[in-house]
């Protein structure tokens, strides 16, 4: 699109959502690109394909249903010829849209199953380390994070929300029986919190997924 502005069209802005999914429709530069277009400061848009703009078929379609009717005109780069007039255009793109979002859910499924068959085996899940761990070689190592020094790219909300839905995951809230459990557990394992991680897998006939050997002295199965 750089090259374009530059050799054919005049661009007046960029909006770029670096480091974002694209099934997140919490993105500032996407929040304000529509912003500007439903109060008349835009009259159209480029964009490179249809994934790029979300990978998400309901979300795509509220999106463009609604760019339409402020009148702003859709350019696609990889549909040259596409007129969201034509009814023909709009099937095509729907269809594009719906393979989108197929793939990424086939992706998240192949990437699940690859972590699930790394554990199986006794090794890391993949892919970035999880917070406290490094790599030292090929060993993977766990260490001590200081209070206030964690840096997210993203918002902590976005984090757990794009996380639950990548990852089909739920969330265990801590109850008054955790706590109840607490005060019997063995001090094998003096820090608080993994405390409180092994009260919930006891009570709740939870595996407990972990590197740490402290776990494997209580009564409750773990996996690593």
């Amino acid at each position: 699109l750089h090259r374009l502005a530059r050799e054919f069209v005049l661009l007046d802005n960029f909006y770029v959502d670096e480091a974002k999914s694209g099934i997140s429709e919490k993105r500032v530069s996407l929040n304000k690109l529509v912003k500007n277009c439903k109060s008349g400061g835009v009259s159209s848009i480029i964009i490179s394909s249809l994934d790029r703009l979300s990978r998400d078929l309901r979300f795509t379609e509220n999106l463009l249903h609604d760019l339409e009717q402020v009148g702003v005109k859709v350019l696609i780069a990889d549909m040259p010829n596409y007129d969201g007039r034509n009814r023909k255009d709009v099937l095509i793109r729907q269809i594009k849209e719906a393979i989108a979002e197929e793939n990424r859910k086939e992706i998240i499924e192949r990437l699940k199953k690859g972590r699930e068959e790394r554990v199986r085996k006794g090794l890391m899940p993949g892919g970035t380390l999880p917070y406290g761990y490094f790599r030292q070689g090929k060993e993977v190592k766990k260490k001590k994070q200081p209070i206030g020094k964690l840096k997210l790219k993203i918002p902590l909300e976005e984090m757990f929300a794009l996380q639950k839905q990548e990852n089909d995951l739920n969330l265990l809230n801590f109850s008054l029986d955790h706590i109840y459990q607490l005060q019997d557990l063995p001090f094998h394992h003096n820090d608080p919190f993994d405390r409180i991680i092994i009260a919930q897998s006891m009570l709740e006939n939870m595996r407990l997924v972990s590197i740490d050997e402290k776990f494997k002295l209580y009564n409750l199965e773990v996996l690593w």
